[in-house]
């Protein structure tokens, strides 16, 4: 078995403003569905706390930052077994990356859609056999430098009593039709039997 072990954005504790802030997700998402194509079992981050590339910040509160907000969504909505994606937009297959796995009971799949387009916004189609409809979980940010991030619209942060909030259940059932992916955003999209 292989692991990544140590995997940070960057060297010497990060730098601020990118490996603290919405930005890193894209890279950190795009890892975990790179590895996961080709059976890798484990990914250890460089750090929970420290320098400016933890996925909790180094202050006194411990406020987590985006990277934190994309691996508890991953853990929770990602089944483990990894499933082959179809795409037939060869022009949006630079900027868009798009991972599928499936949950050990096979009752639910969820596809990972990164847009890494700074100014175009793709319709995506997707389909899952047996099921058809998905709940929606839009990850947004105001700046890609921000470590302030949104998931369907709401501000992801610690309750008034500290506690993370519980991101598997702030999706929301997708509408009809194709899904928009915006530029610069990031979502996974849950089908259920």
């Amino acid at each position: 078995e292989i692991w990544m072990g140590e995997a940070g954005g960057a060297y010497n504790s990060g730098r601020p403003g990118v490996t603290d802030a919405f930005t890193s997700s894209f890279w950190y998402l795009d890892g975990f569905g790179i590895l996961s194509e080709n059976s890798e079992q484990t990914f250890c981050r460089q750090t929970l706390v420290g320098g400016n590339y933890g996925l909790l910040q180094n202050t006194e509160q411990k406020d987590p930052n985006p990277d934190f907000f994309a691996l508890a969504l991953w853990q929770n909505l990602m089944g483990k077994k990894v499933m082959e994606v179809t795409r037939s937009d060869a022009a949006a297959d630079r900027y868009i990356r798009s991972y599928a796995h499936q949950s050990d009971s096979k009752d639910q799949l969820t596809f990972l859609l990164i847009n890494l387009n700074n100014e175009t916004a793709y319709d995506v189609n997707l389909s899952a056999p047996g099921m058809s409809r998905f709940e929606d979980f839009t990850v947004t940010s105001e700046s890609l430098d921000s470590q302030v991030v949104f998931l369907n619209g709401v501000e992801l942060k610690l309750n008034d009593e500290g506690d993370f909030p519980n991101v598997a259940t702030l999706g929301v059932e997708a509408a009809d039709g194709p899904l928009t992916l915006q530029p610069l955003t990031y979502g996974f999209y849950t089908f259920k039997k």
